[in-house]
């Protein structure tokens, strides 16, 4: 009976050890499991946590760079809108023709295009047309329309390059809105004389 005793206290012994090697080894892995699962839910935070940083330092540059562009615009419509201030004042009009002027050119996108270019380069860029006319082509007819004046020596000066300018900006704005009453002008009225 001793020896089934042993037998028996033996087996409980190993069967003990096994439990408990067992339930060891299952603490170990679940420790390391809860570990793996800490390290990447750290991991992933931190991802979320740098996407979110990098979405914000993105958001702030771009938010800079449009203030910035915005800056920039402002201040080159500004100096456009002096530009036609002083040719209207050297051309012999008032302030309130410039206004209202640049008014018409700053609502059409084609020909603040046109000026700016002109302001840049001082010449035109001809890429705005109305009706198939480009403000070369209004400047033109006005300087043929106008040239009897321009020989006469006390008319010289009513059309001096800044007014014949601002009066093809003037038609171009004036056509963009209507340009029927224009179209007859700028074909007919070339300032030839006509024998009959």
């Amino acid at each position: 009976m001793e020896e089934k005793d042993q037998a028996e206290e033996k087996e409980r012994v190993e069967e003990k050890d096994q439990a408990e090697e067992k339930g060891r080894v299952k603490e170990k892995d679940q420790a390391e499991e809860k570990g793996r699962m800490k390290e990447k839910d750290q991991a992933e935070e931190k991802g979320r946590v740098e996407e979110k940083d990098q979405a914000e330092e993105q958001g702030r540059m771009k938010e800079k760079d449009q203030a910035e562009e915005k800056g920039r615009v402002e201040k080159a419509m500004e100096m456009l809108r002096e530009f036609v201030l002083e040719m209207a004042h050297q051309a012999g009009q008032g302030e309130e023709y410039g206004e209202e002027l640049w008014r018409g050119i700053s609502g059409s996108r084609g020909l603040l295009r046109e000026l700016a270019y002109f302001y840049d380069c001082g010449n035109f860029l001809c890429e705005c047309k109305v009706a198939g006319h480009t403000l070369a082509d209004v400047l033109v007819w006005q300087v043929d329309h106008f040239k009897l004046y321009m020989d006469r020596p006390e008319e010289m000066n009513r059309y001096r390059q800044q007014r014949l300018l601002l009066a093809a900006f003037d038609t171009m704005v004036k056509m963009e809105r209507d340009p029927q009453p224009y179209l007859e002008k700028l074909r007919c009225e070339t300032g030839q004389d006509i024998l009959a």
